[in-house]
């Protein structure tokens, strides 16, 4: 996603009060996710920083390479795209707040 794509997304989603807040931090969260949308970092990273309360378990791991999965979810340096690839070619298990598990396949 471009800048300009985001700063729209970010508009309207304050523009229709899913998002409250202040214009002079609007800059800095748009900043923010362009950071993250262009940055690398690990698969465990990624995880911790957009799961961060654990409610998504990664039943199995096919967006990762399974040979050496240690490498490829520890080590190996991603994009945020690439992640959420690897996330939707995986079956994960979606704790809801409840704790009843709901299953999603890829």
């Amino acid at each position: 996603m471009k800048q300009n794509e985001l700063t729209t997304v970010i508009n309207w989603l304050i523009s229709n009060r899913y998002m409250v807040i202040e214009s002079k931090d609007k800059m800095e969260l748009i900043e923010t996710l362009i950071n993250d949308l262009e940055s690398k970092k690990t698969s465990s990273e990624w995880y911790s920083s957009i799961y961060p309360q654990n409610d998504l378990s990664i039943i199995d791991a096919n967006g990762w390479n399974k040979s050496n999965y240690k490498y490829s979810f520890f080590e190996e340096r991603i994009s945020l795209e690439e992640f959420q690839n690897r996330i939707s070619n995986s079956t994960c298990m979606i704790l809801d707040p409840m704790k009843e598990y709901v299953s999603v396949s890829a």
